[in-house]
């Protein structure tokens, strides 16, 4: 579908001024098991997201792009996209998929609404993974976007209040909290050896995990665009090695 061909509504048509999801998103930010850090946008930044995307503010998505930059979980572990807050959070959400999609936001394959610190990428499917509507997480330990069947409120819920380190267990480091508190919101971690990696030796089990910031772009290309499509072509249980400079 062409942008061309659909007829865009008004900002005003978009502010819900009767019955908006800021106040309940606001709930739950206040009663979250974990940490959720409100970031501030521009007037500018927010009402240009909102239209960019074509959803109302009686929506928690059009709540959360209108009403922020972006929403921090758990010491900024994992990234709401909003519309965009300085160093914390340079990217919001329509510029991040234009530069990953490199397209109008109503041809993409799916939409990208947060990411974790690992390189692990959490899209609203528009039809190209099996679920429309639905939320999927591309885990860096597997390399597959994975169904995590809940639709975008629900996925909210389970950030702010679902067990993280049960989630992201064996990714998580002593002292973590202060570096990724002060990581920038376009960086992650790369992890060597990489979460998706099996030793196949005793001395490649006893070797300790190292990370390291990188942009977050440079996960997205080398884990999506670049192992996840070398692994599709490989046997079950076929030994490989991988460099890197």
């Amino acid at each position: 579908m062409s942008e061309e061909t659909i007829e865009l509504r008004q900002l005003d048509d978009l502010i819900e001024k009767n019955d908006p999801a800021w106040p309940d998103l606001q709930k739950w930010i206040a009663e979250a098991k974990n940490l959720v850090e409100v970031l501030p946008a521009s007037q500018a930044d927010k009402e240009s997201n909102l239209f960019d995307l074509q959803v109302t503010t009686k929506s928690i998505l059009g709540a959360i792009i209108y009403e922020t930059g972006g929403l921090l979980v758990d010491s900024g572990w994992i990234r709401i996209l909003g519309s965009g807050s300085g160093e914390k959070q340079p990217r919001s959400i329509t510029s991040w998929n234009r530069e990953i999609h490199n397209t109008s936001i109503y041809e993409m394959p799916f939409h990208l609404v947060a990411d974790d610190i690992t390189g692990g990428f959490f899209a609203c499917d528009a039809g190209a993974l099996g679920n429309k509507g639905g939320i999927f997480y591309f885990a860096p330990d597997t390399l597959q976007w994975e169904d995590l069947e809940v639709r975008y409120p629900d996925f909210i819920l389970w950030c702010m209040n679902s067990d993280l380190n049960t989630f992201y267990e064996g990714l998580r480091w002593e002292g973590w909290q202060g570096e990724v508190k002060a990581l920038p919101g376009d960086r992650g971690m790369l992890y060597l050896p990489f979460p998706f990696a099996k030793p196949v030796s005793k001395e490649q089990a006893e070797r300790p995990t190292e990370h390291k910031p990188v942009p977050m772009i440079e996960l997205y290309e080398m884990y999506v665009n670049d192992f996840a499509k070398q692994l599709e072509k490989m046997v079950d249980g076929q030994v490989f090695e991988i460099r890197t400079e």
